[in-house]
């Protein structure tokens, strides 16, 4: 650990000056090295994409093919339950609750009560013979269920578990189970396990189904995808011993590789371990006659699941013309799956330009030494980079919440407009992201993210990305994530990338490692002493973090031990050769409130303590040491970022920051708008004004207060008030009446499109979210338009 108090000064020029001289280094920027004059790298720089298509006509469509079913019993006692007295009961046709388009009545097996409950259907299962299960069911309410096959007491086989919505009448459950063909031996029993809290749960039918095993995989004949390997994502395609795979391209001139990734994802495993274990046979040949064969046998078991990277020089095939040849060899009365990833020809070249975009979850724009702003705080390295380039002191993100916020900043489109306003909804493929405008020019594309549910999966965010990490636990730190970061650079020696690092140190539950514990709390104090007096704070404040918790300060102490932990493993990244003339790009995707307005560990406010970010910026040439006070919005960080990198003809929306800053007065006194997570207030900041209108009602954060109601409104003067402690709404009601009217006149001018795609109802991922603080909301302001134009509410009166 190399700490020391930050010393260094950066200067506060007058503002033209240093946006000039900024704008300046900005447009000498368009030739970074690697660049060619026109923007774009050199030819034998970029990185060349290798297509793939199968060696056999496009399968048909993955249809799901009936086995069988599990009749509903006559009798509830031949399914055994526990915690629960089944009944059995024959619906009559046209019933609310019937699916049945006959005449014929439907038998349906019922679980009553609000406690956990498990059902118990014994029979005889072959694994081979499906891999999705469906449960026809009716609930009353919310509920989440999930299935295991038994094989002499013992689970075999786990579904993932999946939230089901409370309606009106029969909904399908699909549980794929791809990994059901591993076990040779049959199984005895379906277990059904139900969380409870739902009420009744009636299933009306129990069918079994087949889906090609390869369906799993993506189809050669379509774009390629991510797939992950354990928590390694490439994008790839599908290769079977039943279908090779070929592609053809042109070797670079006396130099280059060929790269490539091999990896089996551990649900789609080969069965019969007990053979040989299939192998990947990878050949390329010249016009010319040259040839090179290699084999690459598969890591095949759960344990050691993770991708095999290679490298094939080319130097023998200069300016040919080379046929590629993928075929998996193994037993056929067998399916065998691999994924072949990140095919591509690159000549390695020194000077090749690396862009690095850094985001501090949950990182408040004071908690920086350089920022000065009071709080006793240590982050020599993020100074010693805003040293080496330009901070801007007053950037505001446009919402509150972790994945709408990185959405926005890496599709430069407002959450108004995405319509994605929580962490369940991801991000549909149309959309135009900043990884993809990268990987266009030739880029690598990298991104490693410390938290699960910014995940491709569950966000959309791996749009564009060759890789990218997300771990399977809910966060892990930076140590776990800069060391995956070092791993992902070292197969990419010697080539342009791309690459976004997601930090999570910073959110609660604010725990950082010795000794960072201790740096600003003394070791010998004990905050949980229970002959301290009880914090002068709601019972519930403590409970999900700081149970039992008496010294209310030890929280923020822990949240700066986090900050400057972080701060210290990014003098890893930073020091990195490779980004030594590098573009970086420093920031947050939202703020934080440790007791500001009453709310403790969240950010669920739309206060400059939750909405203003840290935000820095070093590249070639930049002025140095310089402070930009305007007022900035980190969603423009994308547009800036192409344009250091000679991209400025890039199709992707926003505006250079720097550009932003150094605008006519207009442009720069612009007002900045936010939407708050679901969609419940948004805010205005214009000048030394912030509005806040509450969009609907909802609960007060801090818990202390009566409810927000619709319409209500708030106004702050930041420049007498920056932490917004006093509502001077009353002695400026003119001037809050036309920001309110300014502010609504935005919201109802959004995209009515959106950007958002189907809501996760995986019940590990909303479980994970809850743990960190994160709710869903039955009725999500992303699906909703944001503003009631018809709200006649006493509250919205006033304002006519």
């Amino acid at each position: 650990m190399v700490l020391a108090r930050h010393t260094h000064k950066l200067r506060r020029q007058p503002i033209a000056l240093a946006v000039a001289f900024a704008l300046i280094c900005l447009q000498s920027c368009g030739d970074p090295a690697g660049v060619s004059s026109d923007g774009q790298l050199r030819d034998n720089q970029r990185v060349m994409t290798v297509a793939l298509e199968a060696t056999t006509p496009p399968r048909e469509a993955d249809k799901l093919s009936l086995i069988g079913n599990v009749p509903i019993p006559n009798k509830a006692e031949m399914w055994p339950t526990e915690g629960c007295t089944p009944f059995v009961r024959d619906l009559q046709p046209g019933s609310s609750y019937s699916a049945n388009v006959s005449d014929e009545p439907e038998r349906v097996f019922i679980m009553p009560g609000t406690e956990s409950k498990t059902l118990r259907i014994p029979s005889r299962f072959l694994g081979a013979n499906f891999n999705v299960v469906s449960l026809r069911v009716s609930v009353f309410k919310e509920e989440t269920v999930f299935i295991q096959f038994m094989q002499k007491g013992k689970a075999v086989i786990t579904s993932n578990a999946v939230t089901v919505q409370g309606g009106a009448g029969p909904q399908v459950i699909l549980f794929p189970l791809p990994h059901a063909r591993l076990q040779r031996d049959p199984l005895d029993e379906l277990s059904v396990r139900v969380d409870g809290r739902g009420g009744i749960f009636a299933i009306h039918d129990v069918e079994f189904y087949s889906r090609p095993i390869s369906s799993w995989l993506p189809d050669p004949s379509l774009p390629a995808e991510l797939i992950p390997v354990g928590s390694d994502l490439r994008r790839g395609v599908g290769l079977s011993n039943f279908r090779s795979l070929r592609g053809e391209f042109t070797a670079p001139e006396n130099a280059g590789f060929l790269s490539f990734s091999l990896g089996v994802p551990n649900t789609l495993r080969y069965p019969t371990l007990a053979q040989a274990r299939p192998s990947v046979r990878v050949e390329l040949e010249s016009a010319s006659g040259g040839r090179i064969e290699r084999r690459f046998n598969l890591r095949e078991t759960s344990e050691s699941a993770r991708w095999q990277h290679v490298r094939v020089p080319l130097k023998n095939f200069s300016k040919e013309r080379i046929r590629l040849n993928f075929s998996l060899e193994a037993n056929r009365e067998v399916e065998a799956l691999c994924a072949v990833s990140d095919v591509r020809v690159h000549v390695p070249s020194h000077d090749s330009p690396s862009v690095l975009l850094v985001t501090s979850d949950t990182h408040r724009a004071d908690h920086l030494g350089i920022a000065k702003s009071g709080v006793d705080i240590l982050t020599p390295n993020l100074d010693s980079l805003a040293d080496d380039g330009i901070l801007f002191e007053n950037c505001y993100t446009a919402t509150n919440v972790t994945n709408p916020s990185h959405i926005a900043l890496m599709t430069a489109v407002h959450p108004r407009d995405t319509m994605i306003l929580n962490n369940y909804r991801p991000l549909i493929e149309e959309a135009n992201t900043l990884a993809e405008q990268f990987r266009e020019a030739g880029y690598a594309t990298i991104a490693v993210t410390s938290a699960n549910h910014l995940g491709h999966e569950g966000s959309g965010l791996g749009q564009g990305f060759d890789r990218m990490y997300r771990p399977r636990s809910p966060q892990i730190s930076a140590k776990h994530s800069i060391d995956v970061l070092d791993y992902y650079l070292r197969e990419y020696e010697d080539t342009p990338v791309f690459v976004w690092l997601h930090t999570f140190d910073a959110h609660t539950p604010y725990a950082p490692p010795a000794p960072f514990d201790d740096l600003y709390y003394s070791s010998e104090a004990d905050p949980f002493d229970p002959e301290r007096p009880d914090p002068d704070v709601p019972a519930s404040t403590n409970e999900q973090f700081f149970a039992g918790l008496k010294d209310m300060e030890f929280p923020a102490t822990q949240y700066r031990g986090e900050i400057t932990y972080l701060d210290d493993q990014l003098r890893r990244v930073f020091d990195n050769p490779r980004f030594a003339d590098g573009i970086i790009a420093f920031t947050a995707d939202h703020g934080e409130c440790i007791g500001h307005h009453g709310i403790f560990y969240d950010h669920a406010s739309l206060y400059p303590s939750s909405i203003h970010v840290p935000l820095i910026l070093s590249y070639p040439g930049c002025p140095q040491g310089v402070r930009i006070d305007e007022a900035v919005e980190q969603i423009n960080i994308g547009r800036t970022l192409l344009e250091l990198a000679g991209l400025e003809t890039s199709q992707f929306p926003g505006q250079s920051l720097i550009r932003q800053a150094s605008g006519s007065a207009a442009e720069r006194e612009a007002p900045r708008f936010a939407v708050s997570a679901h969609g419940f207030s948004a805010s205005l900041n214009h000048g030394k004004w912030h509005l806040i209108l509450h969009l609907r009602e909802h609960e007060d954060p801090a818990g202390i207060g009566a409810p927000y109601q619709h319409g209500e409104t708030e106004l702050y003067n930041t420049d007498v008030d920056p932490a917004c402690t006093m509502d001077v709404l009353e002695d400026n009601f003119e001037l809050a009446k036309e920001l309110r009217a300014q502010l609504i006149e935005w919201l109802l001018n959004a995209d009515p499109r959106g950007l958002a795609g189907t809501e996760t109802n995986d019940a590990q991922t909303i479980r994970q979210l809850a743990a960190l603080g994160y709710t869903m909301q039955a009725k999500d302001g992303s699906t909703q338009v944001l503003w009631d134009v018809d709200c006649d509410s006493e509250l919205c009166r006033r304002f006519r």
